[in-house]
């Protein structure tokens, strides 16, 4: 059930982000009750493609969304990082190597980061690659000192993540606010945290 409510939340960015319009995004996505009507697809590995389907709706009574699923990532630099042991809010991206939207959107993300040092933790999960490849791609996109990062397929599984670049935004209490899929321009996504910062928790 909390895999199908937070599936939900993301599954309303499907259509704005990977509906061609070049990352541009309509109104803030933080929200509690979300539902996604349009039949969407997006790519998921390569020479692959998933349909996210139609008319997805979820309701929660918790003011800030469904709880996170709690985890433990293995960080590249040999340093772990725990959900459950942060108190600070956290965006969560999961992303692969041979994805060319994340090479443009990782780099966006990275930059956005360095304004929100000390306030929101960046958390990348590689997936549907090799460690190895995504380590040569995490060293040209973003920067190690910003973004924590590690590779777990399973995460992904976990977050019922269906394409890559995607974006869950995570609430200091470990709740998932909202989140998109797909490209979001630098000044969308300060508007997204902006808004994840002042829900506290």
């Amino acid at each position: 059930m909390r895999r199908l409510l937070i599936s939900a939340v993301l599954l309303s960015g499907f259509a704005a982000a990977c509906g061609g319009n070049g990352g541009a995004s309509t109104s803030p996505t933080l929200s509690a009750t979300t539902t996604a009507t349009a039949e969407t697809t997006t790519t998921a590995a390569p020479g692959t493609t998933v349909t996210a389907g139609a008319a997805v709706a979820a309701t929660t009574t918790e003011p800030r969304g469904p709880a996170a699923p709690d985890f433990t990532l293995a960080l590249a630099d040999g340093g772990e990082f725990r959900l459950g042991d942060e108190d600070r809010p956290v965006l969560l991206v999961f992303w692969a190597e041979w994805c060319g939207i994340c090479e443009r959107e990782m780099p966006v993300l990275d930059a956005v980061a360095a304004d929100y040092q000390g306030s929101v933790v960046f958390v990348a999960v590689a997936g549907r690659s090799t460690p190895e490849a995504s380590a040569l791609r995490a060293g040209e996109w973003f920067s190690p000192d910003r973004m924590l990062w590690g590779y777990d397929d399973g995460l992904w599984g976990a977050y019922g993540i269906l394409g890559q670049p995607t974006t869950v935004l995570i609430t200091g209490d470990d709740r998932v606010a909202g989140g998109w899929a797909g490209p979001r321009a630098a000044g969308d996504i300060r508007a997204e945290l902006d808004a994840l910062v002042t829900l506290g928790g």
